[in-house]
């Protein structure tokens, strides 16, 4: 490590998978991996930095940003709205009739965990409005 980073007062910005999205809506990247993840991610720190509620949030802990984000990712941060466009932005995915509203739209293959399986059932097309808008992780 250069001496000058060791200096450099600014905290770093660490935009690790879990920082930027939970599994639900980190799956959809899956099948191109690391396609378009870069400009989503930053899509979505841009999208949150906007907010006052992650930036005094983060003024408020030693390790800044990346505490906050370690406790709640920027994909449940941001509106769903922004968290829909991000992927259609970035240039993931194809048009056809989703799997689970039926609608053809942009979306994506997806593995999703339905109650009372072990296994994730795949599904061939998920538009990126029910990914972001209906589905929600387990854990939510």
């Amino acid at each position: 490590m250069a001496e000058d980073e060791l200096d450099d007062p600014r905290p770093k910005i660490e935009l690790t998978i879990g920082r930027v999205c939970c599994p639900l809506h980190s799956e959809p990247f899956r099948e191109e991996w690391p396609k378009a993840w870069m400009p989503f991610s930053l899509t979505l720190l841009q999208a949150a930095l906007a907010s006052e509620t992650l930036a005094d949030e983060a003024e408020q802990t030693e390790g800044w940003l990346n505490d906050a984000l370690d406790r709640v990712p920027l994909c449940e941060r941001v509106e769903r709205d922004v968290l829909m466009q991000a992927y259609i932005d970035c240039g993931l995915g194809r048009i056809a009739r989703c799997d689970n509203c039926g609608v053809p739209r942009q979306g994506v293959v997806m593995r999703l965990m339905q109650p009372g399986n072990t296994v994730p059932t795949r599904l061939d097309h998920v538009c990126f409005e029910c990914i972001a808008k209906r589905l929600r992780h387990p854990s939510s």
